[in-house]
């Protein structure tokens, strides 16, 4: 102990005694370590271990950096070691967030699923004996809700609150296509067949499939090309210069402007568009497995999810088979 050897230097008082008066100057006092950089060195090291381990494993850069945002997030809240780490601590974390940004469940949701996987791995690798994250829960999220899809009016609303091109292009192709938002940002136009009406993205997992778009839809992109400026192969950008390739966040922006402008009372997004496609082609007679492929889903349960039996597809049936 460094205050041990100084008494001794500077006073020659033994070691046992020095240890003795400290012990009795300190009675009743609870000591805590106030350097808290080791703590913080020991959850981002092993935050760094599990990213590098997931990168091997073969996860999409897109999953690798949601993880990373989240847990960076978390260690910046909590500066214990992770031995430490308590279900306390994560609730609290989850909380404060929640009360500070006023996030949705899939958002609540999308935090604890990360933490979960990151604290279980920490126990499959040995680097803890217990779980702190076992005992979060997931919450219950109303699907259908979140994937409310536009009837026909609501579509045509949406459709005539657009203003520029670009805004007529971008919800043509969401909703002819059913990309994702994601996919729909990294288009390029040199990717694109105009007399097939298709091109090839990259959806999750990095798996590429081929879409298509209607013919509304390349009217409108290409009377957006004829007049948009600057030089960027993707298809859709920024509308002043340096004219920018535009992301995901900007294109859902747009689709959230354009929804300001009409009198549609549910939310609207690239997602809710992409979720109209697949209604509208389920309603009209096209085979669920196709929809799967088109829609990029592994498991035919998704899209299920997605593509609903609506009311509009009993009465059809009804008259079809029964009137």
């Amino acid at each position: 102990m460094q205050i041990v050897a100084d008494l001794q230097m500077q006073f020659g008082i033994d070691a046992s005694r020095a240890k003795q008066i400290i012990a009795n100057a300190l009675n009743g006092y609870e000591l805590t370590d106030t350097n808290t950089s080791s703590s913080a060195s020991d959850l981002n090291e092993k935050i760094k271990f599990f990213l590098d381990t997931r990168l091997l494993d073969g996860l999409s850069a897109k999953t690798i950096n949601a993880y990373k945002s989240e847990l960076v997030q978390f260690s910046r809240y909590c500066s214990k070691t992770v031995s430490q780490i308590t279900i306390s601590d994560l609730r609290g974390y989850i909380a404060d967030a929640q009360s500070e940004h006023a996030l949705k469940r899939t958002t609540i949701n999308n935090k604890t699923t990360i933490l979960k996987t990151f604290f279980r791995f920490l126990v499959s690798e040995e680097m803890l004996t217990k779980d702190p994250a076992a005992k979060l829960k997931i919450l219950k999220v109303d699907l259908k809700s979140l994937r409310d899809e536009l009837d026909e009016e609501e579509l045509e609303n949406l459709r005539n609150a657009c203003k520029t091109t670009r805004e007529k292009a971008l919800v043509e192709f969401l909703v002819s296509s059913g990309c994702r938002v994601t996919e729909t940002a990294n288009v390029c136009i040199s990717d694109i067949d105009w007399n097939d009406r298709s091109l090839m993205v990259v959806g999750k997992g990095d798996k590429s499939r081929r879409v298509f778009f209607s013919v509304k839809a390349k009217m409108q992109m290409k009377l957006y090309l004829d007049q948009r400026k600057g030089e960027s192969d993707h298809l859709f950008i920024a509308e002043r210069a340096p004219y920018r390739d535009i992301s995901k966040d900007q294109i859902e922006k747009i689709i959230r402007t354009i929804a300001t402008r009409t009198t549609i009372d549910k939310p609207v997004t690239p997602h809710v568009l992409r979720h109209t496609f697949a209604t509208q082609a389920l309603q009209r007679g096209m085979d669920i497995s196709i929809i799967q492929k088109l829609l990029g889903h592994e498991s035919i349960n998704t899209t299920q999810i997605y593509a609903t039996t609506s009311e509009v597809m009993l009465k059809r049936a009804y008259e079809q088979y029964a009137a």
